[in-house]
Parts: C-alpha cells; structure tokens; sequence
C-alpha cells in the first residue's frame, strides 16, 4: 500500500471533515470558514490546499466518487457472472447510504461547478455506467436499480419524510439483488 504523503493526508483530512459539515448542517454551511472551524485548521493551512471554494467542491467530488469506484471494485471481486457490476454498485450504494452518503455528497457538491471542472468526478461516473451497461443485464432493469438508489440517497441526505425503516431498505436491498440474478 502506498504511503501518503502529508499533504495529501492533510487534504484528505480537510474532505472528510468537509463531508461532515455536510452531513451535520447541509450545504448551506458550506463556506472556507466553516471548513476551517469544522477541521480546526487555519485559513492559511487550508488556502495552501484549497486556494478557492471551487477547488475543495471539485476535490470533494473526486475523492468521494473515486473512493465509491474503488468500494465497487472490491465487491466486483466477491461476485461472478452475469450483473456483477450491477450487484456490487447495489451493495456498495446500500452501505455508503447507510454508513456515510459519501457518493450523493460528492455528485450534489459537482453540481455547484462548472462543467469543465467537473471532469474527473465525470469520468468516475462514466466508468461505472459502462460497467452497469455491459454487465449482461437488460438495461431497462439497470435504470431502474440505479433511479431506486437515487431515490434512496434523496431521502436518507435530505431526511425527508419517507425515510424507510430498516426492515424497508433489507427488503429494497434483497428485491434489487433478485433483480439481478
């Protein structure tokens, strides 16, 4: 495994931290200050990172969509056969949701930039739709997986009232699955 070096600890540091303020109070509070507070850094620790707001969004996005890439490659590795790909992104969406919300924060946050500054968390997300797409299954019922995951990330970043209970996203979980076998 490869070291990192502090720098990009730091930075990591700094996205985590990002996401958090995220999470705890939305995107609203998304400002350099309340990164700072958020990390305990100084303005000037986080400048030499981030120089600009739409750096850290940028950074933001392809970190947390490339971090989603590498979770579904582990699990395309546990599976065989046709709607590996489809399975994996199912259970790796399943336990961001439920753990993190990693993947909706990093393509939400993108969708403050410009185009041309979204291009890594684009290829990222290219690269998983041409897995989906050739994994074997008939696409109308991976649209439907990928729009019922969308759904799932809708409700569980914006708390809203139709959260499911944890015995709804089992089932949810399992009824995707089957779908792919």
């Amino acid at each position: 495994m490869n070291k990192l070096s502090k720098a990009e600890e730091t930075r990591r540091y700094i996205l985590q931290h990002t996401r958090q303020l995220i999470l705890e109070r939305g995107f609203d509070a998304l400002t350099i200050d309340g990164v700072i507070k958020q990390a305990g850094i100084s303005k000037g620790g986080f400048l030499y990172h981030f120089p600009r707001r739409d750096s850290l969004i940028e950074a933001l996005g392809s970190y947390t969509v490339e971090n989603f890439y590498e979770q579904l490659r582990l699990f395309v590795e546990d599976d065989d056969g046709k709607g590996k790909w489809t399975r994996s992104y199912i259970k790796a969406s399943f336990d961001d949701i439920k753990h993190n919300k990693n993947l909706f924060i990093g393509l939400i946050s993108n969708s403050f930039l410009e185009e041309c500054e979204r291009s890594k968390t684009d290829e990222y997300c290219s690269k998983i739709d041409e897995r989906l797409a050739q994994d074997g299954l008939e696409p109308i019922t991976v649209q439907l997986i990928k729009l019922t995951i969308d759904g799932l990330y809708h409700r569980a970043l914006f708390r809203t009232d139709a959260i499911l209970s944890a015995k709804e996203m089992d089932t949810v979980y399992t009824h995707l699955l089957n779908m792919t076998l």
